[in-house]
């Protein structure tokens, strides 16, 4: 189950989840969970990404409110997407790497037994 805990180390909380393509090549996404009033909990997850050899990192859906798991399940969605276009073939593997919000397990109910779910 996601991590709602906010943090409170003072430190700028930062989730990568990076999908590998059969053809070469990787997608990085970065998770930046945003606090409630509060501190307490996350309220909402920003949600950038990029692609090695890009000029510059992309923000997916910036401006709408995203729980853990939605942010997942739009990395997932965006990196079949980037997959198809820049003509990588199918993802055959995801890492996870940095503060634990969204879980391995998170990500494989999102992906289903698609490929496996590492965590780095």
């Amino acid at each position: 189950m996601a991590n709602q805990q906010y943090p409170t180390d003072g430190g700028t909380p930062v989730q990568t989840l990076t999908f590998h393509y059969e053809g070469g090549g990787s997608i990085y996404f970065y998770l930046y969970p945003q606090p409630d009033a509060k501190r307490e909990r996350v309220a909402t997850v920003d949600i950038t990404y990029e692609m090695p050899g890009w000029p510059s990192v992309v923000e997916l859906d910036k401006g709408r409110l995203h729980s853990l798991i939605e942010a997942g399940v739009l990395a997932y969605n965006q990196a079949q997407t980037e997959g198809q276009v820049n003509k990588k073939g199918k993802i055959v593997e995801a890492w996870i790497d940095g503060r634990e919000f969204l879980t391995s397990e998170d990500l494989t109910d999102i992906v289903g037994n698609a490929f496996p779910v590492l965590t780095k």
